[in-house]
């Protein structure tokens, strides 16, 4: 038996950032799975775009970052003041400092015009639909302004927040992405 091990000690385990999933040798940024985990304030590589990988026309940015539980997107349709409650009481907070290509501020711009564009067009169908009593227009100016808020919002941002916790950020990239900073 050996005499080290100690059966009334707490669990422990240690493990190797490199060992675990590539990551940055000074540990400023590391993978888990298909996610990378960033220290929050944390940085990493501004040699490639952290939207697709590519490596031209970068610029530097820090983002700042919010995260909810999942969960909580269900309060909106229950009450939506106990949502925003909720919401500032468990959000959680973090930033960190990225690099984005040409590639993504290209696709950014177009983002905000489609969202601004359709929300315009909404409000246009909405004021010839509601006077000429016509509500197959209202319907169609609805359902567009929805649609426009949502292109819009998922065109604008280069990743999507897996999780923040107290220490580090976990960042789900698109596939190319992830291959370029496995490299």
């Amino acid at each position: 038996m050996d005499a080290e091990f100690n059966p009334y000690a707490p669990p422990s385990a240690t493990a190797d950032i490199e060992g675990v999933g590539g990551g940055s040798a000074d540990g400023t940024y590391w993978f888990e799975g298909d996610r990378l985990v960033v220290p929050i304030g944390g940085r990493v590589p501004t040699d490639r775009c952290i939207f697709d990988g590519t490596q031209d026309g970068l610029e530097t940015k820090t983002r700042k970052l919010q995260w909810m539980p999942p969960w909580l997107g269900i309060m909106v349709i229950i009450s939506p003041l106990i949502f925003i409650i909720l919401w500032l009481i468990l959000r959680k907070t973090g930033s960190i400092e990225c690099a984005l290509g040409a590639n993504f501020r290209d696709r950014r711009k177009k983002g905000i015009l489609y969202g601004w564009g359709g929300a315009l067009l909404a409000l246009v169908l909405f004021v010839v639909g509601i006077p000429a009593n016509m509500p197959v227009l209202t319907i169609v100016g609805l359902l567009l302004l929805v649609a426009a808020i949502i292109t819009g919002a998922v065109m604008v941002q280069p990743f999507n927040v897996a999780k923040i916790d107290k220490q580090n950020i976990y960042i789900k990239l698109r596939p190319a992405a992830l291959d370029a900073f496995r490299r």
